[in-house]
């Protein structure tokens, strides 16, 4: 029933089929088309609730944790357990092809503590791997903290550039403004603008050529930039200019 449907699902979603037709290529009825398909819409919603539900969480994460505390309890189990079999095998005299105790039956502390030092090799391997673990903790943990510091820094560049960029999409906007009154100002009576800012233009080219006095010449380029003319061209080239910065 299930493969019917999901073949029946298959048709009508992705071949463009009607439902009666999807329901008589897979041989089942409408009825359990449509049975099966909220049954599965269900299953899915609850899923998708558990998932998202308290205890669904707990869940998930419990059951991993619980999985890897019996992994540590039973290898320090089966650590004591073997540690304590293998330590107590010379004294209980269970070491094949060695007899530990003297004639009179009592323990031999001089062959059993000859015994021990014969597992000196063994120790020094195994101090010179928890060693070589440790130094190759260090080199992980300062390599990951290398990470994070370039992170860190790659961060700082970003929100720095955030920053600048926000900063003159501000100034863009309050130009676009200014320019906006300007315009409004410049179209009430753009003929009478266009006259001033030449006769301004043409009196300062005049003074230039002339070299008329410091004073005059300064007077008129005030009066060529205060112009509304004068003043939405500085402003437009300024847009541009701070459009332009913004793309580079």
């Amino acid at each position: 029933m299930e493969k019917q449907l999901l073949s029946a699902l298959n048709d009508h979603y992705n071949n463009g089929f009607t439902i009666r037709e999807s329901c008589k290529s897979a041989n089942i009825s409408v009825e359990e088309f449509r049975t099966g398909t909220a049954a599965m819409i269900s299953a899915e919603l609850r899923r998708n609730l558990q998932k998202q539900s308290p205890t669904g969480v707990i869940f998930r994460h419990a059951v991993p944790f619980a999985g890897r505390l019996l992994i540590a309890a039973c290898v320090f189990g089966g650590t004591i357990a073997a540690w304590n079999h293998i330590g107590k095998a010379p004294i209980e005299n269970r070491v094949p092809g060695i007899d530990f105790k003297d004639p009179n039956g009592a323990l031999d502390k001089e062959l059993l503590s000859t015994f021990g030092d014969s597992f000196n090799y063994s120790n020094t391997l195994f101090s010179a791997l928890a060693f070589a673990g440790v130094i190759l903790t260090v080199f992980m943990q300062s390599r990951e903290l290398s990470l994070q510091r370039k992170e860190l820094v790659d961060t700082r560049e970003e929100l720095a550039g955030q920053k600048l960029a926000t900063r003159t999409a501000a100034r863009i906007q309050a130009i676009s403004g200014i320019i906006q009154g300007y315009t409004a100002a410049y179209s009430a009576n753009p003929s009478k603008h266009d006259s001033e800012y030449e006769t301004f233009t043409q009196s300062l080219e005049r003074a230039l050529r002339t070299n008329a006095p410091e004073g005059e010449i300064q007077k008129l380029r005030t009066h060529v930039t205060e112009s509304i003319r004068g003043q939405l061209d500085i402003w437009i080239s300024e847009l541009r200019s701070q459009q332009e910065e913004s793309l580079g």
